[in-house]
């Protein structure tokens, strides 16, 4: 039976003797769970329909009745498609133009010596994290765009607060939006005298000199235009205001068009838009494509001074269980208190996120030495070695972390989180809750 960090490999070889010391060398290698099939389209049906799903698909590039690049373009016609590698005796430059094209994570040549085999592991390692990153910013994107088009639909429903005031400052017109919006009574504005009406609202808005200033303004140039200002009251809301001139057909100005609308719910969507797409939803932490963004800055920083610094991948040694045997709204709230957990061993300048589901990296700049990071690791391992209380359920969650550091385990985010979750990976096999260093 797999462990829950198995990577899950679907081996698609009609060759007996090929595809046992393919599986053979996987299994020795550990960490991941394979199964093997002959056949193209048997092999298609196994990779959509099978569920966990596959984290890859390793293809042979000759195939009894469909190509293997045939069966890649069918894979990666999918709806977040699994990584897929191409195998192949063919080692000219053109067939792996063609596997890369067709939308293949990577390409391995079959040599006469099977050495091959020993680069399999991490060719797969590394085509499954790549395709992972890819999918997951298409599943932001496509949120991004469901959220963006309720948006709209919501703001082409919404009738706006229209006001209407002539040249002598009386009321010319409203509708009854424009009360709602600015909690006026009926009674007030049928009055129609605008300064009784502007004496009313003074006190629901956060900046009335401004608005004030801004009124007078226009009224003492009634041609004048505004457009998309916006206007805070005290009770947190904003409204998007419009205004502009009134004309008669003959161009004369009558009066001035006030058009209000509350978009205080479109900018808090705007904001969590835009928080999605930087932030872990649950833990509030930087994701990965965030904390990619802040290990570049470092890097420049530390290679422009001279320094070193040190990435940590960590993993959540129990987490599976913890789903497995209370469900997953324990599992939510254990990653939420294990985030604020971490986070009060951290200095300020360090940057932890969360990147998959119980996996979290940690950016620690200006290391000067190694027992930095192993006086951090302490206090995780120490903190973590003891229960946490959820719900009344004591759950003890051990952790395991690898470290590296620049410059002397990669010069680039991409190597140096690698390299991390490498070792940290070995820090498991070696009983968790431990950390290692590269």
């Amino acid at each position: 039976m797999e462990d829950k960090k198995d990577i899950r490999v679907l081996y698609i070889e009609d060759n007996e003797g090929h595809a046992r010391l393919f599986v053979k060398g996987l299994r020795r290698e550990g960490g991941f769970f394979v199964d093997r099939v002959a056949e193209p389209e048997a092999g298609l049906k196994m990779a959509k329909e099978t569920s966990p799903g596959y984290d890859a698909v390793v293809v042979d590039y000759c195939l009894p009745g469909k190509s293997g690049l045939a069966v890649i373009k069918d894979i990666m016609s999918w709806d977040n498609p699994p990584a897929t590698i191409m195998v192949t005796a063919l080692g000219n430059e053109e067939t792996a133009v063609d596997a890369m094209q067709a939308g293949a994570g990577n390409y391995v040549v079959k040599d006469v010596h099977s050495h091959y085999l020993a680069l399999i592991p991490t060719v797969i390692r590394d085509a499954v994290r790549k395709r992972k990153m890819e999918n997951d910013k298409k599943a932001v994107e496509r949120e991004l765009r469901r959220l963006n088009a309720l948006l709209k639909a919501e703001q082409e429903a919404i009738n706006s607060g229209i006001l209407v005031v002539g040249l002598d400052a009386k009321i010319l017109r409203y509708n009854k939006r424009f009360l709602e919006i600015w909690e006026i009574p009926e009674g007030l504005v049928n009055e129609g005298d605008d300064s009784k009406l502007l004496s009313f609202v003074a006190d629901s808005l956060s900046d009335w000199d401004t608005f004030i200033k801004l009124v007078e303004h226009l009224y003492q140039h009634p041609e004048e235009k505004r457009i998309g200002d916006i206007v805070e009251l005290k009770s947190g809301r904003m409204l998007s205001r419009n205004t502009g001139p009134v004309r008669l057909e003959n161009g004369e100005i009558i009066g001035r068009l006030w058009n209000f609308e509350d978009v205080t719910e479109r900018k808090r969507q705007d904001a969590l838009i835009q928080n999605m797409a930087f932030y872990d939803y649950l833990t509030g932490l930087p994701n990965r494509r965030t904390f990619y963004d802040r290990l570049s800055v470092s890097l420049s920083d530390a290679k422009r001074n001279k320094q070193t610094l040190s990435v940590v991948f960590i993993d959540l040694d129990r987490f599976k269980q913890v789903n497995d045997m209370l469900g997953h709204e324990i599992g939510d709230k254990v990653l939420v208190a294990v985030t604020k957990a971490m986070k009060g061993h951290l200095r300020e300048s360090d940057s932890l996120a969360r990147i998959g589901g119980d996996e979290f990296v940690l950016l620690l700049p200006r290391i000067d030495k190694v027992e930095d990071v192993h006086r951090i690791a302490a206090k995780f391992l120490d903190t973590f070695s003891r229960p946490i209380t959820i719900d009344g359920h004591e759950i003890t969650i051990g952790i395991s972390m690898g470290a590296v550091f620049y410059p002397k385990d990669g010069d680039n985010p991409e190597t140096l989180v690698r390299n991390a979750d490498h070792i940290m990976y070995h820090a498991k096999q070696s009983g968790g809750n431990n950390l290692k260093i590269l």
